[in-house]
């Protein structure tokens, strides 16, 4: 999580640059790289591909491929675990009988 924030704070700060013109190079002392130059060249396209480009690795960091379902505060499925997602029949399967367990739970207690 730590890095996709920090690679979207870098993207943000290369946008500034390439629309400004500035280049960072020049300051620390270092040859500029063709890349800057081209993105300096074309910057409506260079902005694009950086904000397409990061945005489609911050996304891979920070997903996890979860997908869990909760009935009543309590996990009923988890993706992570069981390493697929449940097909609808199965889904509502396991919520029924979740849902008749808590109901006969309730109507044993009332009658006592």
């Amino acid at each position: 999580m730590e890095i996709a924030q920090a690679l979207g704070m870098t993207k943000i700060l290369i946008i500034i640059l390439v629309i400004s013109g500035i280049n960072p190079f020049i300051y620390i002392n270092t040859p500029t790289p063709a890349i800057w130059s081209w993105l300096i060249t074309n910057k409506v396209y260079g902005c694009m591909l950086v904000f397409f480009i990061t945005g489609m690795v911050e996304t891979n960091l920070i997903s996890t491929g979860a997908f869990e379902i909760y009935l009543n505060n309590e996990q009923v499925w988890s993706k992570i675990s069981s390493g697929r997602i449940p097909d609808p029949g199965e889904l509502f399967n396991i919520i029924d009988s979740r849902r008749n367990s808590v109901f006969g739970a309730e109507k044993y207690l009332e009658g006592l």
